[in-house]
């Protein structure tokens, strides 16, 4: 079971080996944005952070083709942003 604020911040647990991969998608960002704090390795906030770190660890253990499928809907995006328009004259 992984556990996450979803879009509205409402805590929401799920089961990732059921769970959409929409809904995956979701708790991998939040995991990831909670995960990795940027902050000097042995402080307090990055003691913290692992626990969402491991998270995300247990959530790609669980469904490895969520990192496929975030790369699918990051280029489909791309795509969408860019149709029609020119970029340097190409």
């Amino acid at each position: 079971m992984i556990t996450y604020r979803n879009g509205n911040w409402d805590e929401t647990t799920m089961d990732a080996a059921i769970a959409p991969l929409d809904e995956v998608s979701v708790a991998y960002t939040y995991l990831l944005d909670k995960g990795f704090t940027g902050d000097f390795p042995g402080s307090r906030a990055c003691a913290a952070a692992k626990v969402y770190r491991d998270q995300l660890a247990e959530l790609v253990l669980a469904r490895p083709e969520i990192e496929e499928y975030r790369a699918g809907v990051a280029a489909a995006r791309r795509a969408d942003l860019l149709a029609g328009k020119d970029i340097l004259g190409m």
